[in-house]
């Protein structure tokens, strides 16, 4: 009877922290166009919630002015300005809570 021995030669593998400084791995071209697409659905979202926000403090505003003569239409279409800050602001903080 003959007896045969079969040794199996293992590789070794790489270090992967070598094979990674040596590749340079691109972004996943998936990943980059999902961030692109969420980021335009916010830009949307915030000048969509600025209009809004906005018609609604002017129309309030306009209202008042309506109402007590005493504050004039022109000072109300000068505190649109102040309006679209303090929105602004707003979104600033709410962007910065859900961070």
């Amino acid at each position: 009877m003959i007896r045969t021995e079969l040794t199996v030669l293992k590789e070794e593998e790489p270090d992967s922290t070598h094979i990674c400084q040596e590749q340079i791995i691109p972004e996943d071209p998936f990943k980059v166009l999902l961030h692109d697409c969420w980021r335009k659905i916010e830009e949307k979202k915030r000048g969509y919630l600025m209009a809004t926000m906005k018609e609604k403090m002017t129309d309030i505003i306009k209202k008042v002015a309506e109402k007590n003569e005493r504050l004039p239409v022109n000072r109300a279409v000068a505190e649109e300005g102040r309006i679209e800050d303090s929105i602004k602001n707003r979104l600033r903080k709410r962007a910065n809570i859900q961070k």
